[in-house]
């Protein structure tokens, strides 16, 4: 979905540049200098803009040079089935992982007079857990390549 809203605002970012042209001489220099950044802003995000056409592609939508979206949606839903059997075998994977964690692995015990909390013992298994879904995002990431 991140895709999606970068190409949108790409082509909204694009479309500033398609004002009126004027004949006055002061106007037509400006037009220039307008037309050479326009010019220099796409060769710059053609590269970024063809990737984002593949990922869009994968997920079954296309633009079309008459300014229309074509959604499939079986494309679609493969691409979501594949994220979501993706995000079953992470989830089963950490879950694995962390099957026998207790709250005092967690550095976390608790009894009538007070909760203590080892800040620790907190942080590495914050550590863990943060290093846990980085790998679940990397293997998300594969999906859109």
């Amino acid at each position: 979905m991140k895709q999606i809203y970068k190409f949108i605002l790409l082509c909204s970012f694009l479309f500033t540049f398609n004002g009126c042209n004027n004949s006055n001489s002061g106007e037509n220099k400006s037009n220039i200098t307008n037309s050479n950044t326009k010019n220099e802003t796409l060769k710059i995000h053609t590269k970024k803009d063809e990737e984002e056409k593949k990922v869009l592609n994968k997920i079954g939508i296309t633009k079309t040079n008459d300014g229309k979206i074509i959604i499939e949606p079986k494309k679609t839903k493969e691409f979501l089935d594949k994220i979501a059997e993706t995000m079953k075998k992470e989830t089963k994977r950490i879950k694995e992982k962390n099957r026998n964690l207790t709250s005092e692995d967690i550095g976390i015990s608790a009894n009538k007079d007070k909760i203590v909390i080892d800040i620790n013992k907190t942080g590495k298994f914050l550590e863990k857990l943060s290093k846990d879904l980085s790998e679940t995002a990397n293997e998300l990431e594969k999906i859109f390549k």
